[in-house]
């Protein structure tokens, strides 16, 4: 053993770096550092300065606001630049347009209704276009029954507040087939009532007899001050009107089938009858009038006399 190599002398076989990781690293650090103090890059152009750079920033943020303010029109280009310029001041709110007199759709129609229109109403509906959607609207509704709001029948007043169907409540039966009370959905012992409906509108104090289907309970609330007049319909009389009406049209067409007849049949004999007449008569004229004189014999006619009954006929 005492002849083995000592090989801790050769450098891992002659393959060592000259420069270890952390000689590596200072170098870089050095060359940052190099190249800042020099003020150029690895490829050894000069580096802009900080004032170039912020003027290259300050273009491109020009530029990019200008086309945006390009893209607006003169109003919101002006309402921008206040909203920007009042950023930089404190307790000033930002500038805005007056959204005090804006009105949708709906706010129009709440303020040209009319819960019955009459023929001043349609005629104002052909110069002003708010009363005219108004209309528009009121035509939509179903003016049969009543939709109420009893909420407030305790009032000294009774104060009911009512309105004509919409569409979806008649295709549901809701103020017919169902209790008229918004809120109630009853559908057994309706009863109808007929209410004079007094209101105020557009400054003016107007009625209107409308029609309402209750529900027991709903009708106690209507009538809470005092009671109003009930619509009721006999049953007797309603089936014998019924069976009436489903047997007159029997009557009526076995009647005037059997007059159809008569009066075909009497026609027709009154026409045999003159045919039968005519007959005998032509028959009586022809054997009289052998034996009064000679046959007579047609002359031909020639064209000045086709053309003078011709002018005779013109000049009549």
């Amino acid at each position: 053993m005492e002849d083995a190599l000592d090989l801790s002398f050769v450098g891992a076989g002659g393959y060592s770096s000259e420069l270890d990781d952390s000689d590596r690293k200072k170098k870089r650090e050095y060359d940052s550092l190099a190249e800042l103090k020099t003020n150029r890059d690895k490829h050894g152009r000069k580096a802009p300065s900080k004032r170039t750079a912020w003027e290259e920033r300050d273009t491109e943020e020009g530029r990019a606001r200008r086309f945006h303010l390009l893209a607006l029109n003169a109003y919101d280009r002006h309402k921008l630049l206040v909203n920007t310029y009042f950023m930089g001041k404190k307790g000033i709110e930002y500038f805005g347009r007056p959204t005090e007199r804006d009105r949708t759709d709906r706010d129009v129609i709440q303020q040209q209704h009319r819960f019955v229109w009459n023929d001043a109403d349609d005629k104002l509906a052909e110069e002003n276009w708010e009363v005219r959607l108004a209309k528009r609207y009121c035509d939509k509704l179903y003016k049969e029954y009543c939709i109420s709001d009893l909420s407030n029948y305790r009032q000294s007043h009774n104060s009911v507040g009512l309105r004509w169907r919409l569409e979806r409540e008649v295709l549901d039966g809701k103020g017919q087939f169902v209790c008229g009370e918004r809120r109630c959905q009853v559908a057994d012992n309706l009863t109808t009532w007929e209410v004079n409906f007094g209101y105020s509108e557009q400054g003016e104090r107007k009625n209107a007899l409308v029609k309402l289907r209750l529900c027991p309970s709903c009708a106690t609330k209507l009538n809470y001050h005092h009671k109003r007049k009930q619509i009721r319909v006999n049953k007797g009389k309603q089936a014998a009107r019924k069976r009436k009406q489903a047997n007159q049209p029997d009557e009526t067409n076995h009647k005037k089938r059997r007059d159809d007849l008569d009066t075909e049949g009497d026609s027709k004999t009154e026409k045999l009858g003159c045919e039968v007449e005519g007959a005998k008569g032509e028959v009586a004229d022809a054997g009289s009038s052998i034996w009064t004189g000679p046959s007579k014999v047609m002359a031909d006619k020639t064209k000045e006399d086709d053309f003078d009954e011709y002018l005779e006929d013109m000049f009549l």
